[in-house]
């Protein structure tokens, strides 16, 4: 299986299991992100410094798949719109383009943040805007804490 392949099928898949729970807040109107023409997804990771290439190519595999999805019509009618952000593989601009994706972006979700300095440092985050409801999907990281509770 190629790698584009791979992202593709794991990105479906993601998508398979959140979709019925999301679409539901998305009827119910109070869902960032969500309109009639577009899904907004937010993504920070290392564009440069020394781990760019981890970002990189994690951006271009979502990219990519997007771009078929939007191109076969999108989801339900709606294209997916990726705004994404530069941390460099650190924390404090993850944690700053994490806010900014969910209170300024307002993004449906979250997808493909890369490290674990940057993942552990926006768990907490995540929780404390948890009335946002906006999750966490595909993080590059080994960081068990996002497997334990409060957050795993």
């Amino acid at each position: 299986m190629t790698r584009r392949a791979a992202l593709g099928a794991g990105a479906g898949a993601g998508g398979f299991l959140v979709l019925p729970r999301s679409l539901s807040r998305a009827a119910t109107g109070n869902a960032a992100g969500f309109t009639d023409t577009e899904i907004v997804l937010g993504m920070s990771a290392a564009f440069s410094g020394p781990s760019r290439g981890l970002g990189i190519e994690l951006y271009r595999g979502a990219a990519a798949y997007f771009t078929h999805v939007n191109r076969a019509g999108g989801v339900g009618g709606r294209k997916i719109v990726l705004r994404t952000y530069d941390d460099g593989y650190q924390p404090n601009p993850s944690v700053e383009n994490t806010v900014r994706l969910i209170l300024k972006d307002r993004v449906f979700a979250l997808l493909g943040y890369v490290g674990t300095p940057t993942v552990t440092r926006v768990l907490p985050l995540l929780k404390k805007f948890q009335d946002e409801k906006t999750y966490l999907f595909f993080p590059f990281t080994g960081a068990q804490p996002q497997r334990q509770p409060p957050y795993g």
